[in-house]
Order: structure tokens, then sequence, then C-alpha cells
């Protein structure tokens, strides 16, 4: 039976070749399953990704130990200088791997890869947890826009382009990881059988070697000790190692996959635009509330300057500050919202928004802007009255980071051409840094305890004792107090951190409690400039008081 010439060509383009005596259901049962499955072809799934070579195996053994040590860093070590090397050298040897001469350096990859290194240092300085989480977010995303460049993949400077540039691999990767890892052990190299002969003959030896470590073992002390002191750091090994297991695929698969694929440009998701008039007028709504808003609480906005409560005023500083934020945390997510909508909706000509729209959206923003500058001017107010915690700075820099954003608006309204995202992210690589590098913790202890012996305002010793490792120096400077309340609560609370910092004090003759203590963070994986210096002051502390 012939076939007629639609299913010809359908056959034509699924890539599906019928020889002249192939069965015809058969081949009707293959071209079902490529229209169902999709239209790729099926045997790429399984097979290898790239045709291995020796620099594949290196790197591949490479991730694995840093894996080893990065997940030693996360769950093992808290996050600390351990994370900050196991980064870098990752950053060094996929950089190394990926460097061709298809490599791309621009501006923004070069940015986002120093600041990268600079916002990683925050796990080896402060140690907020805060701060190290958001700093593991955005190194993840910012280290990807650089690997993304070293394989030759052109960044287009468009709205959400750098996220969708730094999601894509990390989409892909996930798909591409069995095929990438099944490439390490692909058949194509000469030397597969002596690797083959090399594992058999190491696994061989091991059935031997538990005959032989007992006998050695019972046979000299020396090396029975040396065994069994070894023992529990083994077990450590092998756990930490099992667990990078699981994790070594998808590492793989990232790698691999930026290394091997090109990601071609996937179609834009078409939106349905909305006419230029129509958002004009939402915006002009908008623009008159706004206005009448400012005229309402023009006393209001003026205080936050000034430094004073307006006349009459019924709430307390602390009220007044709040209130700010909450305005701004309302009033910039909507704005910020609308403002990207209309960027992206907007029918344009030419890739230009009409004046219609420029106008109100620029009012919009300029008016966003002065909310954050009034509300960071309640913030100073609030700090000067109450004194600093975490929250107030971080709310601060949050602030700056939102200001930093509305200006980009601005400049996209009037350019064709301006990737918010990227600006978003830059500016949080900064901002981060800035908090972790210069110590937030830090920053709000000094300034409480200056504040308090300079002023004479009063100090909350159970705050400082919450601000961690950086808390502990002025813990003991307080200890040696005029006002004898401050100085018994920072004895309390060094006291309680003694248990944190040092393992449990054994028991002397006669039952006296010995005062040489071990440290319980002591490896390098485990240090902390700030951790340093809190074991300084808390070994000044236990002299002083055996």
């Amino acid at each position: 039976m012939e076939r007629d010439g639609s299913s010809e060509e359908r056959y034509k383009l699924t890539g599906v070749h019928r020889a002249e005596n192939t069965d015809n259901e058969k081949a009707d049962k293959e071209l079902m399953e490529l229209f169902v499955f999709g239209n790729e072809d099926k045997k790429a799934k399984s097979e290898p990704m790239f045709k291995r070579h020796a620099k594949d195996i290196i790197i591949a053994v490479a991730l694995f130990v840093l894996t080893v040590f990065g997940v030693s860093a996360l769950f093992w070590d808290s996050m600390s200088a351990g994370y900050t090397l196991t980064f870098i050298a990752f950053m060094i040897a996929v950089s190394i791997y990926l460097i061709s001469k298809k490599s791309i350096f621009s501006p923004f990859s070069i940015v986002c890869a120093i600041l990268s290194v600079a916002c990683s240092i925050s796990f080896a300085v402060t140690s907020n947890l805060s701060v190290r989480l958001i700093s593991l977010l955005i190194t993840s995303i910012s280290s990807v826009v650089w690997y993304s460049h070293l394989a030759g993949n052109k960044y287009e400077v468009k709205d959400f382009g750098a996220l969708e540039y730094a999601a894509l691999p990390m989409m892909h990767s996930v798909s591409d990881m069995p095929r990438a890892v099944l490439s390490l052990f692909s058949k194509n190299e000469s030397n597969s059988k002596t690797v083959k002969r090399v594992i058999i003959g190491a696994a061989c030896a091991l059935p031997l070697l538990l005959i032989t470590i007992p006998i050695l073992m019972h046979s000299d002390d020396a090396f029975y000790y040396l065994v069994s002191g070894a023992n529990n750091s083994i077990k450590d090994v092998v756990v930490k190692m099992l667990t990078a297991l699981l994790f070594i695929p998808f590492v793989l698969g990232f790698v691999f996959s930026i290394k091997h694929k090109k990601y071609e440009k996937e179609k834009s998701v078409g939106f349905s635009t909305v006419n230029p008039v129509t958002v004009s007028a939402f915006l002009c709504v908008s623009s008159l509330v706004y206005i009448v808003y400012l005229f309402s609480q023009l006393a209001y906005f003026t205080s936050g300057f000034m430094n004073i409560l307006p006349e009459g005023y019924k709430f307390t500083y602390a009220q007044f500050a709040r209130q700010g934020f909450f305005e701004l945390c309302a009033l910039a997510a909507i704005n910020l919202t609308v403002l990207i909508m209309t960027v992206v909706l907007t029918r344009k000509e030419e890739e230009k928004l009409p004046l219609s729209v420029k106008i109100p959206a620029t009012f919009i923003a300029l008016f966003t802007l002065l909310i954050i500058s009034t509300s960071i001017s309640k913030m100073v107010m609030y700090i000067r009255e109450y004194g600093m915690t975490l929250l107030r700075v971080c709310t601060s820099a949050f602030m700056v980071w939102m200001a930093v954003m509305f200006i980009a608006v601005i400049f996209r309204i009037y350019m064709k051409k301006l990737d918010m995202t990227a600006v978003g992210l830059v500016a949080s690589l900064v901002v981060i840094s800035v908090l972790g590098i210069f110590n937030v913790n830090s920053f709000v202890a000094r300034y409480n305890y200056e504040a308090y012996t300079g002023s004479g305002v009063t100090i909350d010793v159970d705050y400082m004792s919450k601000l961690c490792d950086e808390g502990v120096k002025y813990l003991y400077e307080l200890t040696h107090d005029k006002n004898q309340t401050v100085a018994s609560e920072a004895k309390k609370a060094l006291d309680v951190k003694t248990k944190y910092y040092y393992d449990t004090p054994s028991k002397a003759e006669g039952g006296k409690e010995d005062k040489k203590t071990e440290r319980k963070y002591s490896g390098i994986g485990q240090f902390s400039f700030a951790r340093e210096e809190a074991y300084t002051y808390m070994e000044k502390y236990l002299k002083e008081i055996k």
C-alpha cells in the first residue's frame, strides 16, 4: 500500500528513514513514538554527550574532591572559611576547564566573577547566618554567568536577560546529567581496559587488607593506636564522601553540559501587549493618588528629615520609624512590580515607550525614591534613639538596594535595552559583600558598645550575646564595667559561651574542674576571623577566672 505525499513528508521531517522492505506497521509505530515523546533522536538520550578525554577525567576527580570539601563546609563546618576556600578553588578549576578560544570576557562576566569571589569571603569573616545564606544563593547565580561566558555562550541584553542566562544552564544540567555522567564511562579510549584492570586489582586487594591490618595491629602497639585513632576520622571521611556522591552527578551534569552543549536561544514567550493609552491612563490615576498623598502627608515626610516628630504626634519614635518601613515595603514592592509590567507589556514602537507612558512611570519611580529616602532618614533617627540591631542595618541595606533598582527602572524607561535583572544581581553582590566583608555583626556590636561607653545610653547585654562571635570581645570588655549589674550579666553570658567554644572540661584529681580546655572549632574549615577573635577574648576571660 502506497503512502500519500503528506505521510512521506512527515517521515522526512522527523528523520525516520524506511528501508524499501521495512514493515509499514513498524515504521508507523516508530513515527508515533516520535510524535508522542518529542521530535528528537531517541538514541541521543542514551548516547554519551561528548568523547571522553584525559582532562575530563581530571576535572571529574577534582570536582568530586571539591564537592566533598563543599558538603563538609556546608553541613559540618557551619559555612566558614572552608566554604570560601572551596568556592574559590571550584571557580579556578572550572574556569581552567572551560576556558578556550571561544570564551567571552565581557565587563558583565568579569564583574560577576570578581564580586562572586568577594562575596564568598563573607563566609570567612562574619558569623551572620542570613548574610551567608544570601551569599550562597547570589554567588551561585553570578558564578554561572561567569561560566557561561567562558563556555562561549553570548549574553543578550534584554529584559530578564541575566535571569534567563543563569537559569538556562542550570535547568539543562539536570536533564543532561545522565548523559554527562555516562560520557565519563564511555568506551572511546584505548586505555579503558587498563582503567578497568586497575579497578579490579584494587578491589581484589581489599579482602586481603581486612586480614593483614588486624594482624599488624596486634603485632605492634604504635600501629594499633595509629589505626584506632584514625578510625573516627575515617568514618567521618566516608560519611562525607557518601554525601558528596549525592551531589556530584548534578555538579558534573552542570559543568559538562555548559562545556559541551550550546544553549540555543529559545523563542521568547509572547506576551499580549497592552495599548499605551490604557497603560498611560492606569499610571496617571496611580500618580494622581500619590500626588494627593504627598500633599496630605507633607509635614509627616518633612519630620523624617528634620529629626523631629510632627506636633501632636501620638506615636513613639519606634512606631514612627517602623511605619516608614512598612510604607517602603508596600509601596516599593507594588510600584516596582507595576513599572516592570509597564516596561514589558506596553506596546512599543521601535522598542521605545510612548511619552504618555514615560512621564507617569518616571513620576512613580521618583515618588518611590522619595519614600525610600524618607524611610532611611527615619531609620537613622530610630537607631540614634534606640541603638543599632542587625534588623535595622539589614533593613537599611535593603532600602539602598531598592533605590538602585528604581534608578535602573528610570534608565530602562528611556533606554531601548537595559537588563534590570543584571543590575539587581550586581547590586545584590555589592550589598552582600559589604555586609559580609565589613562584618555587620561586628559593626552593630561596636556601635552599641561605643554608644554605651561614650554617651551613657543603656546597653542590652543579652542582645550583645546574640551577636555570636562578634559580641564576645565587647562582652569581655563589659565584664570590667563599673556598673556591677552590667558586668555580672556579661560574665554570665561568657560562662554560657564557654560551653559553645570549648569541649566540656575534664575533672582533675580530687573532683576539681580542670580549666585547661580544648577548642571545639580548630580546623581550617571551621575558621573565621570573627571566631578567632572570639577565642582570643574567651581565653583572656578564662585566665582571669582561674
